[in-house]
């Protein structure tokens, strides 16, 4: 994954949901690690997010995020229909790419 993908996917996440920058970034962080890590194990997503830094660090910016009582639940349900339909396009790109080669 590359820095830029997540910054573009948390450009349209947060203008989605309303969020700041930085809270943009870090639920675009959290839910493309969770598709790329096939987790939601925070030491995993933050393994899968390199390109944000060392694991550690990645790790416990999401943890902070995730205990920011400014972020309700509304955001959550928003999260999980964002993230499913961005594994559903990642798929179908993939299939398309299989389908190319043959």
């Amino acid at each position: 994954m590359h820095q830029r993908e997540v910054y573009q996917w948390g450009e349209r996440v947060g203008e989605r949901l309303g969020l700041g920058h930085w809270q943009g970034q870090m639920l675009a962080g959290l839910s493309l690690g969770i598709i790329e890590g096939r987790s939601c194990t925070l030491s995993t997503v933050a393994e899968h997010l390199g390109c944000l830094g060392q694991a550690d660090s990645v790790e416990r910016g999401i943890q902070g995020w995730l205990n920011n009582e400014r972020i309700g639940s509304e955001a959550e349900v928003e999260v999980t229909y964002w993230a499913e339909n961005r594994r559903r396009e990642r798929a179908w790109h993939s299939v398309q790419a299989a389908s190319r080669k043959r």
